[in-house]
């Protein structure tokens, strides 16, 4: 999905089209009165003459002030496209710019509206040139840009360029066609067109007519599709004496209005229907003949806990899954959309409850399908609430609330639990990469406590101290195996990603019942007694007594344990580096009492 959207950018921005995305601006009536730039392409700065930087975020009223004073209300016509979702396209002088234009206007949400702009100036200077000078309309109809033929009152053509006969592969020159009858177009058209029989009758009405009619798409077997124009050629009484077609390629603005209708339909993650889509098919259903209707609610669980111990990438490759998962579960009938952050929902057309109970034990079955498949990661949780409405008596507005409270009662019932799963989860996973023996490990527990009851902390300050040196690194697991386990030294970017385990592991705990009231001391577990550590800055006694004692036995532990970069120092050089640190890393009181402890230790066990 990602790819197509940088398919799709790339498209807009190599456009020969000039593109913009506005934001209507309403009074408090809700008249429109206004709009704002949000994005251009490349050919509108040429357009409007002024560089991407100068534009977006200001007002069309400030840019283009002449907007104001135009003979039609183009803030009001942009802001009906804008308001009802359905799309315009305009042919007529644009005062802001100065000139004709062809505009297509459409919505992708409420609000915003795009357009693509098409300067036609030069089709209607060519057009009022023709109706003045014969010579000069055959010179320049082999400029345009378009196909044209030329045809009497009894359909012989009188003049054609070279573009239509390359349209509608002719061979020979135009000229080549004066005189014979177009008649042997309809011909042509059983090869050309995907449905010759109605371009053959759109001809005979719009001769019949006698009205000129602009943009008849006209669709070819190669997958072209072609504008078609037709204006009647009047003598001066307003006879017919002739009638004139233009052909534009079109192909290339349909295709991008294409793509800019999927995006505004379908959440560009998951390639679902996108809210939008969803309310607008929960109107449809509410007037249908397909009940009962089901309707699903489902979120996934954590997804605040998993962006912040893995990242947003991992995040989002949960959201597909569910995605996936959900899809594949439900039948094609079923209109499916992701309609929130972490939130999906179903619409079972022709569904009771009972029949909407299976399916939820279906999708339910294949997460746990899902979840042994993946033991290496973190198990995937969602909650689903379940509503239906037996007839049209039933609002699906409120039975989609109903879904939606059903399944909040089941998120909270359960959320405690699918939390704490995720925590024990991650727990493991930080135990399995690191490397110290559960012996050593029991030891610097013994170290932090005899420290703890020799400066007389509580028996909370002391079970915390326990829980900190457990669990103060969980923001690790949201750091790459390659910065990890570096054997030489982190440069600044690796530095930079290694200093954020703090603020991660901080995030996580606070998502945690068990571990949210150590938070703050996961948080500070890098400060410095001086200040010069992360991510608070903080110093002295601003630090947590806990997080001091913590600094500097984990600190002794490093410079005596071998690690991935370096071996191990000895017990002695260890103590050395400790008292020169002393006063600017650690606590120099605490300095103190760690080595007398360590020293006592050493005369224990020589005696």
């Amino acid at each position: 999905m990602n790819q197509d959207i940088s398919i799709s950018r790339l498209l807009i921005e190599n456009l020969p089209i000039a593109f913009a995305y506005h934001q209507i601006i309403l009074d408090r009536q809700g008249k429109p009165v206004d709009y704002i730039f949000i994005d251009i392409n490349p050919a509108f700065e040429t357009v409007i003459r002024l560089k991407k930087d100068q534009v977006i975020g200001k007002k069309v009223t400030e840019l283009l002030p002449v907007i104001n004073r135009s003979g039609f209300d183009w803030i009001a016509a942009f802001g009906q496209v804008a308001g009802s979702g359905n799309s315009a396209c305009f042919k007529k002088y644009f005062e802001p710019l100065g000139g004709w234009y062809e505009i297509v206007a459409c919505s992708d949400r409420p609000g915003y509206f795009a357009m693509l702009l098409r300067d036609i100036t030069r089709k209607k200077k060519v057009q009022k040139r023709l109706r003045e000078n014969e010579a000069l309309f055959r010179l320049l109809v082999e400029h345009m840009g378009c196909g044209l033929v030329v045809e009497d009152c009894q359909r012989n053509i009188v003049l054609a360029n070279q573009a239509f006969c390359e349209m509608f592969s002719i061979p020979g020159s135009p000229e080549e066609l004066q005189g014979k009858n177009s008649s042997f177009l309809v011909e042509k058209a059983k090869l050309l067109f995907t449905d010759p029989h109605h371009f053959a009758l759109c001809l005979e009405e719009l001769i019949a007519g006698r009205q000129a009619i602009f943009d008849q798409e006209v669709r070819f077997v190669d997958g072209r599709i072609f504008c078609q124009d037709y204006t009647p050629v009047l003598e001066e009484d307003s006879s017919i004496m002739g009638h004139m077609w233009q052909y534009w390629d079109i192909t290339g603005r349909k295709q991008i209005e294409d793509q800019l209708r999927y995006l505004s339909l379908h959440d560009q993650l998951t390639g679902l229907y996108n809210r939008a889509y969803f309310e607008n098919e929960l109107h449809r259903l509410s007037k249908s003949r397909e009940f009962p209707v089901s309707i699903l609610s489902v979120d996934l669980d954590g997804l605040k806990l998993i962006n912040d111990a893995s990242g947003h990438l991992p995040g989002d490759s949960y959201l597909k899954a569910v995605a996936e998962i959900l899809r594949r579960s439900l039948r094609a009938s079923d209109i499916l959309s992701r309609v929130g952050g972490d939130e999906f929902a179903a619409l079972l057309p022709s569904t009771g409850y009972n029949s909407g109970e299976e399916i939820v034990k279906r999708i339910q079955s294949r997460v746990d399908q899902y979840n042994r498949n993946h033991q290496d990661q973190l198990p995937l949780s969602i909650s689903i609430g379940l509503a239906t409405a037996e007839n049209k008596e039933q609002s699906l507005k409120k039975t989609f609330k109903e879904a939606d409270e059903h399944m909040y009662r089941i998120k909270l019932y359960r959320g405690v639990d699918a939390r704490a799963q995720m925590i024990k989860t991650l727990l493991t996973t930080l135990g399995e990469r690191d490397m110290i023996t559960e012996g050593h490990a029991r030891r610097l527990e013994k170290l932090r406590l005899t420290i703890g009851r020799k400066i007389k902390l509580s028996s909370k300050q002391l079970s915390d101290l326990v829980l900190l040196a457990q669990v103060h690194d969980l923001g690790k697991v949201g750091v790459p195996d390659h910065i990890l386990f570096k054997t030489g030294p982190l440069n600044e970017k690796e530095l930079e990603v290694m200093r954020l385990h703090s603020e991660k592991g901080y995030r996580i705990a606070l998502s945690s019942t068990g571990l949210s009231g150590i938070a703050d001391l996961i948080l500070m577990h890098h400060e410095h007694w001086d200040g010069s550590g992360y991510p608070l800055g903080i110093k002295g006694e601003e630090i947590p007594v806990n997080c001091r004692i913590l600094a500097i036995v984990d600190a002794y532990d490093a410079m005596t344990t071998d690690r991935p970069y370096r071996k191990a120092i000895s017990k002695q050089a260890a103590m050395a580096e400790l008292e020169r640190c002393s006063g600017s890393q650690f606590d120099p009181h605490l300095v103190e009492v760690f080595l007398s402890v360590l020293r006592e230790s050493d005369e224990d066990e020589d005696s």
